[in-house]
């Protein structure tokens, strides 16, 4: 459906609500309750993304590939490069790197895949109680992914051992999906997938009584005639 239809949608399901029939909700609140309703769904799915094959075909349009070659030293943490992702990424899904195991390049390039646990996903603490534990530290054909993202980027970063240059960056990525708004882009439709459309109008329906009841909604009464 298209943001208009799904405006159309909401509407029809609010006026089958015992609520106070004087009240015309603005379009802006619409769009704003599709949009919360949108990234619920997006979380949701997500948490079972990998074993459920609903959960895949709701989310698939928002799936998308990446290679990078660009980075620069991240000069906080030996070894570690930082390598910037989409504005949009919200999970990785799935990452490997092309590494060169020599510096000087005596060795040839060798792909490492995520589904091998070769990129290992670290957290601050983690590094720090193991980065100086020779069993659990990076070597030869294990990279450290630590993320770090702050207002202007989302980035990775790598952490490898000392005779290890990483020569690519390639993910799978679930994408943080566009705002709905009705009013400026009335004929774009929602990422989620056409098949749950009427899950989101539900959902969006759901936190517009929620506002109601809470008074967080500036609603427009229509004047009778």
């Amino acid at each position: 459906m298209i943001n208009a239809v799904l405006h159309s949608k909401v509407e029809e399901a609010i006026r089958n609500l015992d609520i106070d029939e004087m009240i015309d909700i603005p379009t802006h609140e619409i769009s704003s309750a599709l949009t919360e309703a949108q990234l619920i769904m997006v979380n949701n799915y997500y948490a079972s993304f990998e074993i459920n094959e609903k959960a895949r075909k709701c989310l698939t349009k928002l799936v998308k590939p990446y290679d990078s070659i660009d980075n620069v030293p991240f000069d906080y943490i030996p070894n570690a490069t930082k390598w910037e992702l989409p504005l949009d990424t919200l999970y990785l899904l799935k990452e490997e790197a092309l590494i060169n195991k020599d510096k000087n390049g005596n060795y040839t390039n060798v792909e490492l895949r995520m589904n091998r646990c070769i990129v290992k996903p670290m957290r601050l603490d983690d590094y720090t109680t193991n980065i100086d534990n020779p069993f659990k530290k990076p070597y030869k054909d294990v990279v450290w992914r630590l993320d770090i993202s702050n207002s202007e980027n989302i980035s990775s970063i790598l952490v490898c051992d000392n005779n290890t240059t990483i020569k690519k960056y390639s993910i799978v990525y679930l994408s943080k999906p566009i705002d709905i708004d009705i009013e400026n882009y009335p004929f774009m439709e929602s990422m989620i997938h056409p098949d749950f459309h009427l899950e989101l109008v539900s959902m969006a329906v759901d936190i517009l009584k929620q506002r109601l009841i809470n008074n967080q909604i500036f609603a427009n009464r229509i004047t009778p005639k």
